[in-house]
């Protein structure tokens, strides 16, 4: 594969220079409709003198302005005026505003305009990634953001891990076009946004560092937010798509046919079919999905201008899991292990433990220490309406109901329970399904008082829930050569049945903002409150399988939010801004811890919802082709729950009451335009995040000594860096990020080495001068290009209180992997 990449970039620089020799007799055409040649073929200047600088705006393959001969500064500015649009800001019809001051060829919006910390990316930075790679691995590029997984798409569910600011991934706000996702790995009350949208379908990302949109449809963002915004269908009928190969035998097409305006009123569509299938990057097994995403919109053009849009999305995910590992493992048996995949071995393991033995095949001491296989499967889909319009001139009514369906298994060889007159191992699962439905929306009114505008608006959210699981485990013949039962189908027939339960949840949401812009000076504020109620109910065995029972209640009407932002002069941006946030408890913690440990939180008042209080206060600033922003922030969250796993498999969790966790740092970011097509991105965090108590026992005693201890998985000091080369042919994209070591357990015992990790891409994009290949791109990616080894995802199985409990929650990162893909339109 080495030898194809190789040749592939030998290939691509060989291109650029046939382009440029071509180039040498061509006329360029400039944006005015005049011409010239290029330097080596130019006439004099007396014959034709330069023309005045153009301020055409630059599109993907066009060709660039000729170049002087005795003056070799190119005609255009480096950074041209139509390159940037002006500081404003609009509504993300979530309650937020995004910025729209940024280069259209730069790595990433800062947030110019915002009266918070806010950064955004767009389709540019998916399109350098590998194609299928997921958004949350491709925002890890901005600052603060320290997303892990075991694969190097990011696609793997179980080995997935998301940080921004300290706050952990369900801490944090998701949406998709205001639809809400929920904790995207909770299978009781969520959507991972690798199943909801292709990447491809994605127009941009818009991360808020500490502080979501009062309007976000979350119940959980103690801390910031996340923001997706879906492609949008075209006024022209067109066909896109790639296909890609890669390491590991990887291969993913994708293909998106745009109708166009059908019927010349505004009646678009948009239908997109996405497939992928790659063998693991670890160990034996592979990854396979199908996608559907489909959207269609239609103008509303009477009186006011609005429209009217339903979409569909539908998801087909088969994987293979990649195996968790103890410290302890990770030092007997390195950072890459994984399941054996050998079934000789895994029933030795299997009979072993259940004789009480310890006659473990070598190099193993534990029944732990491998599994056979694992896998999930899921199955999704979702869909909706969405309707917006002016109802007069300054008030505008946004409205979205949408309805997710999802029905998965989690599937493991398991060693512990043998199949009645059959195998030493049997096949357990985890079958969940999840039904959601709700609606958002709000009413705005957009009224210019002449000392300052206003932007006021108010709606709200409603969601209703109920998720299904249920253990069971089935039968595998005891005299085949290997595994009866295929993992990565669906299994009918247990059995044996150990236990089920279902999960109510409802949310009622309402918000109100304001903004009021003054010029040098903006000012924003509100308030949010809602009430989510969260039951789980036994449906079979749970009690005795030691599993809780209950109802729990989060509650607060008002939760208050302000920022301002003082411009002195059009370079500068000053901002403060405070908010109260709240995260609903989840029933879906019952389940996995006992009935003893609910009651004992109960009775000690200790389950309660978690709040922060945040505050941050900031500075951007633009200079030419140079912008920077340095914002720091502090948080101080009460009542946080520590989920710790046990050693003991399918005993309940522990869930202590932790107290307080103190979490200040700072954010320092740079973005400089070198030259036209290339572009520098630096970043530095810095986060400390540290308990504040202690946790207990029911008695008061000290049961871990976590007060003043870093909170596990977080890194201190992060360093990002991103430089790309983009003069709409030849591309060149090299991003690296480097992180000091994070600790593995609360107590601060054990931690994991720090990490350096450089993604890299080169390609070509054809414009005119290939007959045929117009539009077209190749472009060939490596990550993980120095082949390093080291821990990704800290907590996959969750956290540990002490290094010494060698509970199996790390798993190692993905190794160097190539991949080429060819693409139009992307």
């Amino acid at each position: 594969m080495t030898r194809y990449f190789c040749q592939l970039l030998a290939g691509t620089a060989l291109l650029a220079c046939v382009q440029s020799a071509y180039a040498q007799g061509v006329q360029y055409k400039r944006p005015d409709g005049s011409t010239q040649a290029l330097k080596g073929n130019q006439p004099s200047a007396a014959a034709h003198p330069a023309p005045a600088a153009t301020t055409g705006a630059g599109t993907r393959g066009r060709t660039p302005t000729a170049v002087s001969a005795s003056h070799p500064i190119p005609n255009e500015p480096l950074l041209r005026k139509e390159d940037v649009t002006q500081p404003r800001a609009k509504d993300d019809g979530a309650g937020g505003l995004i910025s729209r001051r940024v280069g259209r060829d730069d790595i990433a919006n800062i947030g110019f305009g915002q009266t918070r910390q806010q950064m955004t990316i767009t389709q540019d930075n998916f399109s350098r990634m590998t194609p299928g790679t997921s958004a949350l691995s491709v925002m890890a590029t901005l600052p603060g953001v320290n997303f892990q997984s075991a694969d190097s798409f990011g696609l793997d569910e179980k080995s997935s891990n998301l940080n921004i600011r300290g706050f952990s991934q369900d801490q944090i706000g998701f949406t998709i076009d205001g639809v809400p996702l929920g904790n995207m790995m909770d299978s009781s009350n969520g959507l991972s946004i690798n199943r909801m949208i292709m990447p491809e379908n994605i127009d941009s990302v818009t991360v808020n560092s500490t502080t979501g949109s009062l309007g976000l449809a979350a119940n959980n963002n103690v801390g910031g937010s996340v923001q997706f915004a879906s492609h949008r269908p075209g006024d022209k009928l067109d066909i896109v798509g790639s296909g890609t190969y890669g390491s590991n035998n990887t291969w993913r097409g994708f293909v998106r046919v745009e109708t166009g305006d059908i019927t010349g009123n505004g009646l678009r569509g948009s239908f997109s079919y996405g497939y992928l299938t790659s063998g693991k990057s670890r160990g034996w097994g592979k990854e396979k999905e199908h996608q559907v995403n489909a959207k269609i919109t239609q103008d509303l053009h009477d009186g006011y201008d609005g429209e009217v849009g339903v979409f569909f999305n539908y998801a087909n995910l088969n994987e293979n899991n990649y195996m968790t590992s103890s410290y302890d493992m990770q030092k007997r048996l390195g950072t890459d292990t994984d399941y054996t995949h050998n079934w000789d071995i895994a029933q030795q393991m299997a009979t072993a433990y259940q004789n009480g033995s310890n006659a473990y095949p070598s190099p193993y001491n534990s029944v732990n220490d491998t599994y056979y296989s694992a896998s999930t499967l899921r199955r999704d889909y979702i869909g909706g309406l969405h309707f917006k319009r002016h109802v007069t001139k300054e008030i505008s009514v946004d409205l979205t109901g949408y309805y997710n369906r999802e029905y998965g298994q989690d599937l493991m060889y398991n060693p512990y329970v043998a199949t009645p007159g059959g195998s030493s191992l049997s096949l357990m699962g985890v079958t969940s399904t999840q039904n959601r439905g709700g609606v958002t929306g709000h009413v705005a009114w957009d009224h210019d008082f002449s000392v300052f505008k206003n932007h006021l608006e108010a709606g709200g959210w409603y969601e209703s829930s109920v998720s299904h699981q249920a253990t069971d485990y089935y039968d595998l013949a005891g005299d085949e050569s290997g595994p009866s039962r295929n993992i990565l189908h669906y299994q009918r027939n247990p059995f044996s049945s150990q236990w089920a339960h279902t999960i109510g949840s409802e949310t009622t949401m309402y918000y109100v903002s304001d903004r009021m812009d003054f010029g040098k000076v903006t000012l924003s504020g509100g308030w949010k409150g809602f009430q989510t109620t969260s039951q789980n109910k036994a449906a079979g065995n749970l009690a005795d399988y030691n599993r809780a029972v209950g109802k729990l209640n989060s509650t607060d009407w008002f939760l208050p939010q302000f920022g301002i932002l003082w411009k002195p002069d059009s370079r500068i941006d000053l901002f403060f801004n405070y908010s109260e946030n709240m995260q609903a408890m989840n029933a879906n913690l019952l389940a996995a811890t006992s009935q003893a440990n609910f009651n004992s939180l109960s009775s000690n008042h200790k389950l309660r919802p978690e709040k922060s209080t945040n505050y941050e206060i900031g500075m951007r600033y633009h200079e030419g082709r140079f912008q920077t922003s340095v914002a720091a922030y502090y948080s101080y969250i009460t009542n946080n729950l520590l989920a710790t796993s046990t050693k003991s498999a399918n005993a309940p969790i522990n869930v202590y009451n932790v107290g307080g966790i103190k979490n200040y740092g700072v954010d320092v970011t740079a973005m400089y335009r070198i030259l036209r097509p290339l572009s520098f991105l630096a970043s530095y965090s810095y986060t400390h995040a540290t308990y504040a108590n202690n946790i207990t026992g029911q008695d008061g005693s000290v049961l871990y000594d976590t007060k003043h201890k870093w909170v596990q998985g977080i890194p201190r000091n992060m360093f990002k860096a991103d430089i790309v080369y983009d003069d709409h042919h030849l591309l060149m994209r090299v991003g690296g990020t480097f992180m000091v070591h994070r600790l593995a357990d609360a107590v601060n015992n054990v931690h994991v080495p720090g990490q350096y990790i450089l993604n890299g891409a080169i390609g070509y994009h054809f414009g005119d001068e290939v007959p045929y290949m117009k539009g077209w791109t190749v472009i060939g990616n490596v990550t993980n290009m120095t082949g390093q080894r080291y821990v990704s995802t800290i907590g996959a199985n969750g956290f540990v209180a002490s290094g010494s409990d060698l509970t199996q929650n790390l798993q190692g990162g993905a190794p160097r992997r190539f991949f080429i893909t060819l693409k139009r339109g992307l």
